[in-house]
């Protein structure tokens, strides 16, 4: 069997998983991002933002990307590990603030409002029947 028709089926019988891409034309995939490579020998991928690609996974030919007929190795994208990034200490703002917001609530002046508490409130006069006592 040539060298290329084996890479073929082992592409076919591996797991595909479809993703999109985001604007910076990179995808996440098992906790890692990863971005299509922009140019693969004198082609020039034609991906944009948003674009549905397929990701085929499998032992034999790790992970490769499926675009528009082409056959991708994706690059993995270094990203700084949280420990490494600097914390800024926060300046006190105080004069600068919104005032504190009330705690009482304007009134309701729908006329919904009065409608909904007629039929949904607690107490029951002696002549209201209720739905279970309508049901014996």
């Amino acid at each position: 069997m040539p060298k290329q028709d084996l890479f073929s089926l082992q592409l076919i019988l591996a797991k595909h998983v479809i993703r999109k891409l985001d604007s910076g034309l990179s995808f996440s995939f098992d906790n890692h991002k990863y971005r299509l490579p922009v140019q693969v020998g004198n082609i020039k991928v034609p991906a944009s933002p948003h674009d549905t690609i397929t990701v085929a996974t499998s032992k034999h030919i790790g992970m490769q990307v499926l675009y528009k007929g082409l056959v991708l190795k994706p690059e993995l994208l270094k990203t700084q590990p949280k420990e490494s990034i600097v914390q800024i200490p926060q300046q006190d703002n105080s004069w600068n603030s919104l005032p504190a917001q009330s705690k009482t609530r304007p009134k309701n002046k729908s006329p919904w409002f009065a409608y909904t508490t007629i039929f949904y409130s607690k107490s029951r006069s002696k002549d209201d029947i209720s739905a279970a006592e309508l049901s014996r």
